[in-house]
């Protein structure tokens, strides 16, 4: 009798237990309503507070900086002007001539403490069209 209700006893505090757990860790389906990204089976919580899709059919997560995350692939990439000495050729007076290029590179942003940050834009390296320094260019 003893063992039977310990058994009942024990079942009943895994069941609580688990129960509470389900809360915090679930399998939610997308549309349902969540407030954590572990609640929802896609690991996506969005900003209405409801699950989203995340990885099927090339759909992404794209969390905006300043909302949470579970890694840096539910944060949205975004387009940042990444400027570049590219060379042009060889100049009439044989030293390499260059241009400065500013191309928009699809750049990640990253998840810091469970947070999405933006990525931060590089520096435009010094050029000087009338006398470039073409020392650190690039081939295009």
């Amino acid at each position: 009798m003893k063992k039977l209700f310990l058994i009942l006893v024990t079942c009943f505090f895994m069941t609580t237990a688990f129960a509470g757990l389900e809360e915090i860790f679930g399998n939610a389906d997308v549309g349902d309503s969540c407030q954590s990204d572990y609640q929802c089976a896609s690991l996506c919580c969005n900003n209405k507070k409801q699950c989203s899709e995340h990885g099927s059919n090339g759909q992404k997560c794209n969390k905006v900086p300043g909302e949470s995350c579970v890694t840096t692939e539910f944060c949205k990439p975004y387009y940042v002007e990444t400027c570049k000495l590219v060379k042009t050729g060889t100049m009439p007076n044989g030293k390499v001539g260059c241009i400065l290029r500013c191309p928009a590179v699809e750049t990640p942003s990253s998840c810091v403490n469970s947070v999405c940050v933006a990525p931060s834009v590089p520096p435009v390296p010094p050029f000087d069209p009338a006398d470039p320094d073409c020392s650190n260019a690039v081939d295009p």
